[in-house]
């Protein structure tokens, strides 16, 4: 009956003979299960990155702003240039007829370019793209109504400090969202390949 109790008592760690642990690391070096732990942990690495990365949605505003100001600077600045090139009466009429539909043009452009660039340069998401676009046509249309408030000199054109950014804001986001239907986006950053 003492063999049997013996059997089943406990031995501290100190018990253990260093042999025995040395044998068992021995045997795991071996052995390719080694190789199978890392590639199981480099595997959940990747699987834990898919998951945060579809978490977050939406970066951070100051992403936005830097992936935004140069191009809302561009089209501003061209808004201004026309007004500005059609005081001269003789290319009035071809600035205001003309060139400045054709602005509306240049605009979605940029708005669609800017959806390529989120998705296929930086990597992210539709609606991130989404949301880039937004703040595009906001900024532009916030500075081109300040501009139109000096330069009209109207009543009505206070009024344009709301309604013409969140309209210009709304259609970069739907010229975003069609472009950023038909771009493919690449794969994340960083990914890890396993052999």
């Amino acid at each position: 009956m003492s063999e049997g109790n013996s059997k089943n008592q406990y031995t501290p760690r100190s018990a253990i003979a260093p042999s025995q642990l040395d044998w068992v690391l021995d045997k795991l070096a071996d052995t390719d299960s080694a190789d199978l732990i890392g590639k199981k942990i480099s595997i959940q690495s990747v699987d834990n990155s898919k998951h945060k990365q579809s978490k977050q949605k939406f970066k951070d505003i100051a992403w936005y702003i830097i992936l935004v100001k140069k191009w809302v600077i561009f089209l501003a600045s061209l808004e201004i240039l026309v007004y500005v090139l059609a005081i001269a009466r003789s290319i009035h009429s071809l600035m205001m007829t003309v060139v400045d539909p054709l602005l509306l043009l240049v605009d979605f452009a940029v708005f669609g370019f800017l959806m390529w660039k989120v998705k296929r340069k930086e990597r992210e998401t539709l609606w991130q793209g989404v949301v880039a676009c937004f703040f595009a046509g906001f900024g532009f249309g916030l500075i081109t109504s300040i501009f139109r408030i000096f330069w009209i000199r109207e009543l009505w054109t206070v009024f344009n400090l709301i309604t013409e950014p969140v309209f210009m804001g709304i259609m970069a986001s739907a010229a975003g969202l069609i472009t950023g239907i038909f771009i493919k986006r690449k794969g994340p950053k960083n990914k890890v390949f396993i052999n």
